[in-house]
């Protein structure tokens, strides 16, 4: 089960009339976050506006009881897939999913005539809702998380080189605020290619401690839940030199850019693609026992087979475009920006 599952301290349930179901009606369920209910205009949406929605507290409640198995059926492009059908003993019928099932069923009995047994409270893994056992290893510590999302960082405790929690529980290391850049490419039939910089104005940026993910934001919002810690992290430098190589935070300088012939060291770690001594552009392809080079020509791709890497080498003399940035790093690293 994922560990940052949101439990709202209340939901809010509206209905549609059924007659598969116990009590005559189905149940869509949303949480509230804040004073407003997640997903409103789909629950608007779906739910009959002549029975009254309700809102309940999300506290622990025994007396669930399975009803059936639904969905599970194609019809033409759509399919739905299979779900299980819940009773709430506030009055009510729901639908969760089969591994959600499995995982109740992991922690707590069912038994015929008696339902599910144990208490319950609802969650959501962003869209999709939870029904989540009290009685399960990760309850107490999801509490905990959500405990700590009511009591988010704020962007004037944002200190740099500090480390934070996100609200989807990993840990970020401030890098400060800096201009975020996006850097097209305007001229792509040229060698090296010409980029055109835009500057999208001041933005926070992260990195994260355990995979070195580059997040950026405009807004601190409710994005960060709590403070790590308050010393300078010993991955900050190598994480700011690192940022500092990406054409988002400092820009292509397009006068400083240039083409260097490749050592046949780089070029063997690198073999993918390449530019000619006469500034045509390669590709390599390896088969099991040969390379295939494909060299873009006026008239068409120039096709040719070699035993070794190294003959390759000596019949290209490789070179490759050097991207220099507009703070004078060589462009090193892809940015990717998960937020």
């Amino acid at each position: 089960m994922k560990n940052n599952l949101y439990i709202p301290d209340k939901i809010h349930v509206g209905f549609q009339s059924r007659n598969d179901t116990y009590t005559g009606k189905l149940a869509y369920v949303v949480p509230y976050a804040g004073a407003k209910i997640r997903k409103e205009k789909s629950f608007n949406g779906w739910r009959d506006h002549e029975i009254e929605s309700v809102d309940c507290d999300n506290v622990p409640v025994s007396g669930f009881v399975i009803n059936k198995k639904a969905g599970d059926y194609s019809s033409h492009w759509n399919h739905r897939s299979a779900v299980i059908r819940i009773y709430d003993p506030r009055d009510f019928e729901f639908e969760i999913s089969v591994d959600n099932l499995l995982y109740i069923l992991s922690f707590e009995p069912s038994e015929p005539g008696k339902g599910l047994g144990g208490e319950y409270v609802y969650s959501w893994d962003k869209e999709k809702l939870v029904l989540m056992p009290a009685s399960s290893a990760d309850y107490g510590d999801l509490r905990s998380f959500n405990d700590k999302l009511k009591n988010r960082v704020t962007a004037k405790k944002l200190q740099i080189g500090h480390t934070y929690l996100s609200k989807q529980n990993k840990e970020y290391v401030y890098l400060g605020v800096h201009t975020k850049y996006k850097c097209d490419i305007v001229n792509y039939y040229v060698t090296p290619m010409q980029y055109g910089n835009h500057s999208l104005g001041a933005h926070y940026w992260f990195m994260g401690v355990s995979d070195y993910e580059i997040r950026t934001t405009k807004v601190i919002g409710d994005g960060f839940i709590e403070i790590v810690s308050q010393e300078i992290s010993p991955s900050f430098s190598a994480m700011y030199e690192r940022v500092s190589k990406i054409k988002e935070f400092s820009p292509i300088d397009n006068d400083k850019t240039h083409i260097r012939k490749m050592s046949f060291e780089e070029f063997s770690e690198s073999h993918r693609t390449f530019v000619t001594g006469d500034m045509l552009r390669g590709e390599i392809f390896y088969y099991g026992s040969e390379y295939s080079v494909s060299v873009s020509k006026k008239s068409g791709w120039e096709r040719r087979t070699f035993n070794t890497l190294q003959e390759v080498y000596d019949a290209y003399e490789p070179q490759r475009a050097v991207y220099i940035l507009k703070n004078g790093q060589e462009k090193k690293e892809e940015y990717r920006d998960n937020w």
